[in-house]
């Protein structure tokens, strides 16, 4: 997962690049896109677990590849939508994430959503008006 030949730890002019991991549910596939497009564009390294290229590829043992990415990952950037907050995996993945004493950032998908459970203490990204301002928001403020 480089982007732009860039390795783990290596400044580019915004700053050091670091490894996000995207936690989303699947129903939100199309945004988590974007959104990891976006990141990418601010010089970041992303895991999007179902990115053809960085993802997991067919045959791989997903649950392991979890696990790894968020262990090697920076920082979790969660998408906070009602499809996530019911997701078991969404769910399990903020667990390790806190567990590892990541830096989790949650990110409105839709207006008026109250934050995941285990984010109530964590100031997150809103989405007022358009998801476009909220991701900038996002990539302006990723601090490793």
């Amino acid at each position: 997962m480089f982007i732009s030949g860039l390795a783990r730890g290596d400044v580019h002019a915004g700053g050091v690049v670091g490894e996000i991991f995207i936690s989303h549910a699947s129903a939100d596939a199309g945004l988590a896109a974007r959104v990891a497009g976006e990141v990418r564009l601010a010089g970041h390294r992303v895991f999007l677990d179902s990115d053809w290229e960085d993802g997991i590829a067919p045959g791989a043992a997903w649950q392991k590849t979890l696990l790894r990415e968020l262990r090697i990952c920076d920082v979790v950037v969660f998408l906070n939508s009602s499809a996530s907050q019911a997701s078991m995996w969404c769910h399990s993945e903020l667990v390790v994430a806190t567990e590892l004493g990541k830096r989790v950032y949650s990110l409105d998908l839709a207006t008026g959503l109250p934050p995941h459970p285990l984010l109530r203490s964590l100031q997150g990204i809103r989405l007022e008006t358009a998801l476009e301002a909220s991701i900038q928001r996002l990539t302006s403020n990723l601090s490793l």
